[in-house]
């Protein structure tokens, strides 16, 4: 049996992608709701920080020298917790409101994937997935995403995991990690609709995928 450790009480109304940066040993993530915040902790030293972005951040991942790639409910941005400075980058939802990002990752060359979700009717299969690459170009990867929640990838980086929240699906896609390129997109597994909707996901060293099931309590 997994044991489960409480490690420590902040109370998140939403709590979402986290992160886990190995140079610093430190794991980040964020509150997405009616105050996001980015939260950073150093479990073997208990130090722990918080900031508040002043943007409505929905996934993240850390950038190589410091700062973040940020999804928000209005684009994507780059972020310095340092500065407090946002630069806009893009935002491919603009005109198709309500839908906007959910969930973002990075795959190990850099590029930062999001995907999105019909905001008021998530059920709704108008998310697509995207991929930013290094060049900051925007690529359109995906479409038919009943909300794009967690991502990952396979420890040899030739599969891709995709969560279909609404769907109660993960999708799986043969991956090209020198070109970021997806094909043959096809169900790796479907969630009882009992055991709550699939959210976040990660892929473990042995290449076990972990999804975290919203309103099932459970993994």
């Amino acid at each position: 049996m997994f044991e489960v450790e409480h490690v420590i009480k902040v109370e998140n109304e939403v709590g979402e992608s986290p992160r886990w940066d190995v140079d610093e040993q430190a794991l980040y993530w964020l509150d997405i709701w009616s105050n996001p915040t980015v939260y950073r902790l150093e479990p073997g030293t208990g130090a722990f920080r918080q900031w508040t972005p002043g943007i409505h951040v929905t996934g993240q991942a850390r950038r190589e020298g410091g700062g973040f790639v940020f999804a928000t409910r209005t684009g994507l941005y780059l972020w310095d917790e340092r500065t407090g400075e946002h630069q806009f980058l893009a935002d491919p939802e603009a005109d198709n409101r309500p839908v906007r990002f959910n969930d973002g990752s990075a795959d190990r060359q850099g590029r930062f994937w999001a995907g999105s979700t019909h905001a008021d009717d998530q059920s709704r299969p108008e998310g697509s997935l995207y991929r930013l690459d290094l060049d900051g170009s925007l690529h359109t990867m995906a479409g038919g995403l009943a909300c794009s929640n967690g991502l990952g990838w396979s420890p040899d980086s030739k599969t891709m995991y995709v969560t279909a929240q609404f769907a109660y699906e993960l999708l799986a896609f043969d991956f090209d990690p020198a070109t970021g390129e997806i094909a043959n997109r096809r169900s790796f597994a479907r969630v009882p609709e009992d055991k709550g909707l699939p959210d976040g996901l990660t892929v473990d060293a042995e290449g076990c995928v972990w999804s975290a099931q919203w309103g099932g309590w459970c993994i």
